[in-house]
């Protein structure tokens, strides 16, 4: 099995992309079928693979596993609810001159 943890940039997105993937390499050959799998607001992308059995699961299953970390992508649709988090879970001081500044220190200390 393969853990991938990266950073790439998406055309798409037009900023850069964080995910962990599992791939089971040893076992089968790919092409794999795949789960995107997203955390919760409590959690990261790490908190799969620290927190539940998915590497053990993808593994005998051979499943590939990519779970990204969405927060920064889905933040600018949502920029005021991320500032209210931040505010109220991670105890950030609210800039509402840019909220958008208060969201992404939230998300930084969620890490």
């Amino acid at each position: 099995m393969a853990l991938i943890q990266m950073d790439f940039r998406s055309e798409t997105l037009k900023r850069t992309v964080s995910i962990n993937a599992i791939i089971p390499i040893e076992k089968f050959q790919g092409p794999y079928p795949t789960l995107y799998l997203l955390h919760g607001l409590t959690d990261n992308c790490n908190g799969w693979l620290s927190y539940s059995r998915i590497r053990l699961w993808a593994e005998e299953s051979g499943l590939a596993v990519i779970m990204p970390a969405w927060m920064e992508y889905v933040c600018p649709h949502g920029v005021m609810r991320f500032a209210q988090a931040a505010v109220r879970v991670w105890g950030c001081q609210m800039n509402f001159a840019h909220p958008e500044n208060t969201a992404r220190e939230g998300i930084t200390r969620f890490r």
